[in-house]
């Protein structure tokens, strides 16, 4: 297995206290565990943007997806 993993943190929101639901918490969990799971070679990128007044967090991966 070759991959490089990326946390990419805003340097103006780099200390927070989340505060939401246990199945969201579960749901960012599970994209994160299956980047990992199957991305075998490339890279993954997980970060949060601030927008407006809602965190959006997002995971970016170079494995293998969803079939079409």
């Amino acid at each position: 297995m070759n991959t490089r993993a990326t946390l990419h943190v805003n340097d103006e929101y780099n200390h927070f206290h989340l505060k939401t639901e246990r199945i969201r918490t579960t749901v960012i969990l599970a994209v994160i565990q299956n980047a990992i799971k199957f991305t075998h070679e490339g890279h993954i990128e997980f970060g949060y943007e601030i927008n407006g007044e809602m965190l959006e967090f997002y995971v970016l991966d170079t494995g293998t997806g969803i079939p079409e």
